[in-house]
């Protein structure tokens, strides 16, 4: 465990990444950023708590805290960086603020514990990779704000069965849900007018699925396997 001192402002890049001992972390209220890489490769790291001064948490923060389990994420933060949470893979819930604007790339690709994930309704854009490789995630629901969602997105979430899409989404993207295995229920919105390379492919449990009549593209290997 490590006590910050009362006056503590800031904590720079890289300050305790690959600290393998550390356990436990209380970030003072006196702190409005985590930097990136912060806590990277803090593989004993189980508990931290984020005080309601933060505002950002910078890229691959977290990247790599393989016995992190669960984190609270305060309503302060606004903005998660590019693989902020990447390879935390015991990690089985994260609740995310309704402060959050968008999930950026790969911030939790490769959290293959999460079975839970509530996108909120302030979120505009899905990043690339985001949550690829989720492998215990079942469901999930991508609310009305999300104008899009990139490619790779959910690929490699081989227990997900049901998609609820709500969003106006223009498209489905590049292997958006590649090797989908246990995927059975997905829409694609009305909206939609392009599905693009791959992105249904290697879905081997998707036996019906219904396109819109504004499809005007299927791309090479959408539901190829």
């Amino acid at each position: 465990d490590f006590a910050f001192p009362s006056a503590i402002t800031k904590i720079g890049e890289h300050a305790f990444s690959g600290c393998v001992s550390l356990r436990r972390i209380v970030i003072p209220s006196s702190v409005t950023e985590i930097k990136p890489y912060t806590f990277k490769k803090c593989n004993s790291l189980v508990e931290v708590s984020i005080p309601f001064s933060v505002t950002s948490i910078g890229a691959s923060a977290f990247e790599d805290c393989k016995s992190l389990k669960e984190i609270m994420i305060p309503s302060s933060v606004i903005d998660i960086g590019q693989s902020a949470f990447k390879d935390c893979s015991s990690m089985m819930r994260i609740m995310l603020p309704l402060s959050l604007k968008g999930i950026e790339p790969y911030t939790f690709n490769n959290c293959s514990s999460l079975n839970e994930i509530s996108i909120p309704d302030s979120v505009e854009r899905n990043g690339w990779s985001s949550f690829s490789g989720c492998s215990s995630l079942e469901q999930v629901v991508i609310p009305s704000s999300v104008k899009a969602v990139d490619g790779l997105a959910f690929s490699r979430c081989s227990s997900l069965k049901k998609v609820k899409i709500n969003s106006s989404l223009p498209s489905i993207e590049y292997k958006t849900f590649f090797q989908c295995k246990s995927l059975t229920d997905v829409n694609i919105p009305s909206s939609v007018t392009a599905i693009r390379h791959g992105s249904f492919c290697e879905c081997s449990s998707l036996y019906e699925i219904e396109i819109p009549p504004n499809v005007v593209s299927i791309e090479s290997y959408v539901f190829s396997g």
